[in-house]
């Protein structure tokens, strides 16, 4: 944890060094920080993402005579008038930044409400956070069903297939798709 802490407070400094004294740099939780550029058009927000993750990449974190190597995964989302609550905007910075981490990591990923790819991911998103919140509330079932062969294999015993499935908030069954 102390190793952690540090290498937090000297991610901090990479990051505070690639901005503008207008723009806000925050540790959002765990490993996550989040960068606010103030009046930024998307080119020079582009240009500012990409030398964060440049910086990142290039600092080498040393501890107990061991050097490591960190990499960074960023989502940038353009604040409009269109998109303009911080929930909405949070939720797209989380849903682009774990796009540029299923292309590789180390990227920066720029949110468009458009892109499919993203749309996938936000609805895996909204479906792992409704299975959590299953899970919470105990709406999930078991289910078996007895599994038969064609033809007669001499096997003996019984085999059976469990399905789970899950129960809205209002407690009905939700389909397998």
């Amino acid at each position: 944890h102390i190793a952690g802490d540090e290498l937090l407070k000297q991610i901090s400094e990479v990051l505070k060094g690639q901005v503008r004294d207008i723009d806000t740099v925050a540790r959002l939780g765990g490993d996550e920080f989040g960068i606010l550029l103030a009046s930024c058009p998307l080119e020079q927000a582009k240009r500012i993402a990409d030398q964060v993750r440049q910086s990142v990449q290039e600092f080498h974190f040393v501890w107990d005579n061991k050097s490591f190597v960190i990499g960074c995964s960023i989502g940038l989302v353009p604040i409009t008038h269109k998109m303009n609550k911080m929930g909405e905007i949070m939720r797209a910075a989380d849903v682009a930044c774990y796009a540029a981490k299923d292309v590789g990591r180390n990227r920066v990923h720029v949110y468009e409400p458009e892109d499919a790819n993203l749309k996938q991911r936000e609805g895996e998103m909204h479906l792992a956070t409704q299975i959590n919140e299953a899970l919470n509330d105990n709406r999930l079932v078991l289910y078996y069903q007895t599994i038969e062969p064609l033809f007669n294999t001499g096997e003996q015993g019984e085999h059976f297939e469990i399905l789970v499935r899950m129960l809205d908030k209002n407690g009905s069954e939700l389909l397998p798709m």
